[in-house]
């Protein structure tokens, strides 16, 4: 029937008789509900009610001491989700105006019809389990959001690391749900890598790099978790985004400091696994949390800066010389080279124009890896974007686009750098070439059996590419440059050798062969033939030994 085992009800009259009436011409138990009380007065009745918390109180109006009106609008504030049934001696519409008032779920007059009155207190029944289970469902949300709270505040941490667009409103309403503070605060944004050593991992255990950073990451949040006045949450692969809390106006060796040990603090926690190496991007305090993101941004560039002050360090962005960079315009017509001659399949000019790439980067000062790297990475960034677009197979392979970033962290010369992404183009290109061979092979063949099967019918060159999944000049393209004729000769030419076929092993009419052989009509079948054999339907099954004679 519902989550209540019994409904409790209380009555409040200040009449016995009246009480009585209620009490005993009422099948309660049938109903699912039990008389648990009774109050001869509104302020008997709210003492009762606070005591009992009954799920529905019957009342009258007009008593002493408390009436049913004000005594519901306490009880109101003080059990919101009790049912209140007004039970009147008079029919008077400003009481029916205070019963709605105060919520009541019903209005009798006395004396009391007995079946509205079941109706009534059904209806208030059928509430009172509504209202539970409203209750209930409330009750497990919180607990759910007090259990998800951490990952939420996780979450947030993250998007604000990765700068995602959040309208100002939007964050103080978030900070208010997850109860983070907004006042009297500075924000301190740092960016931590958890970083291999390069020098220690093997080619043997390098396979399990990722999950070792991502162990040493669920760690240290684990840990940050503990400080009240630190936010934790994800940065990329195996690293973190911190938000420290301070006092207004710290002064800059005081936020230094206390960032700086919490740094080294990990770094210690991190210290059993003696191949890895945490760096630190610590960018200034500031003061609002819509500047946070913009925050997270310098500790990333800081963090960046490690080329000239070593990994494992931690940096402040204060201390970084901040630099322009190339004008990405001037990259773009090499960067284009490069991609050009990859989509042809070419590897030798590919890493040529890779090669000549990064000689234009090199020349530029000062140069740091940091640049080096990021323009590398726009390069396989646009490469990867491409491959997908071939070829989800291209951009998937697990022996490029999985490892293909990681090692642009691991070189500090513009030379290594070179060589190694020459490796990488190159590599790239070799597939793609052998894609497109392996491409217009399976076209191919898929050509000449979708002929093969259907050259009976109508069909033209749209209908074959349709079937292949290429537009009908490119398909004608390939079709000449590797089968040396064109698409539409290939398909006659089938035609006509079936066509000879017939006419040299059956006695069908020359109408019926043209149409088993996909000819429109033995008029045009009789012209092409003549043309691509040098003679007639008829003239060629004449001059056939082995058909019989009498066909005509």
């Amino acid at each position: 029937m519902g989550v209540k085992a019994v409904i409790r009800v209380l009555i409040v009259d200040d009449e016995w008789m009246e009480r009585q009436g209620i009490r005993n011409h009422m099948d309660w138990a049938a109903m699912g509900m039990k008389v648990v009380g009774e109050a001869e007065d509104g302020v008997q009745g709210l003492t009762l009610a606070q005591q009992l918390k009954p799920d529905i109180v019957v009342t009258d109006v007009r008593m002493p001491n408390l009436d049913g009106i004000k005594m519901g609008q306490a009880l109101r504030e003080q059990i919101p989700q009790v049912q209140i049934i007004i039970v009147s001696g008079y029919d008077d519409f400003e009481y029916a105006r205070s019963a709605m008032g105060i919520g009541a779920c019903g209005y009798l007059l006395k004396p009391v019809d007995l079946e509205e009155f079941r109706k009534i207190l059904l209806n208030a029944t059928e509430r009172c389990f509504q209202e539970e289970k409203r209750q209930a469902a409330e009750a497990k949300i919180r607990s759910q959001l007090a259990q998800a709270i951490p990952r939420l505040r996780e979450q947030f941490i993250t998007e604000l690391a990765l700068g995602a667009a959040t309208k100002p409103e939007d964050l103080l309403s978030f900070m208010e749900l997850l109860g983070l503070p907004v006042e009297s605060l500075v924000y301190v944004p740092i960016m931590v890598a958890i970083e291999t050593n390069p020098r220690i991992v093997t080619s043997h255990n390098n396979e399990q790099t990722p999950i070792l950073e991502l162990t040493i990451q669920r760690c240290l949040m684990e840990t940050l978790e503990e400080e009240k006045n630190c936010w934790v949450g994800r940065s990329g692969v195996g690293g973190l985004a911190l938000l420290v809390l301070l006092p207004v106006d710290p002064k800059p060796e005081i936020w230094q400091e206390v960032t700086a040990q919490m740094i080294e603090g990990l770094r210690i926690k991190v210290a059993l696994w003696n191949e890895v190496r945490l760096t630190a991007g610590v960018a200034e305090p500031v003061r609002q949390i819509t500047e946070v993101p913009a925050g997270f941004r310098r500790a990333v560039r800081a963090l960046e800066y490690h080329v000239k002050l070593g990994r494992g360090q931690t940096i402040f962005a204060t201390d970084v010389e901040w630099t322009e960079p190339i004008d990405p315009l001037d990259l773009e017509p090499l960067t284009n080279k490069v991609m050009q001659a990859l989509r042809l399949g070419d590897k030798e000019v590919a890493c040529r124009e890779t090669r000549e790439l990064l000689d234009f980067v090199a020349k530029y000062r000062p140069l740091t890896s940091r640049y080096a790297q990021s323009v590398c990475v726009g390069l396989l960034t646009e490469i990867s974007r491409d491959l997908y677009e071939w070829s989800s197979d291209l951009a998937n392979d697990p022996e490029e686009s999985g490892p293909l970033w990681e090692p642009l962290l691991n070189f500090d010369t513009i030379d290594d750098l070179t060589t190694w992404m020459e490796g990488i183009i190159g590599n790239l290109t070799e597939r793609v070439g052998n894609r497109h061979q392996h491409k217009n092979r399976w076209v191919l063949d898929t050509t000449c059996q979708f002929i093969a099967e259907n050259y009976a019918r109508t069909i033209s060159v749209q209908d074959i590419a349709e079937y292949v999944h290429l537009t009908p000049n490119y398909l004608s393209s390939i079709f000449k440059a590797e089968m040396g004729v064109k698409l539409v000769d290939y398909l006659t030419e089938v035609r006509i050798e079936r066509a000879k076929k017939l006419l040299n092993t059956t006695t069908a009419r020359i109408y019926e062969i043209a149409e088993a052989v996909g000819f429109p009509n033995d008029s045009y079948f009789g012209t092409v033939f003549k043309r691509h054999v040098g003679v007639t339907p008829a003239e060629f099954r004449g001059n056939s030994p082995l058909v019989v004679k009498n066909y005509q």
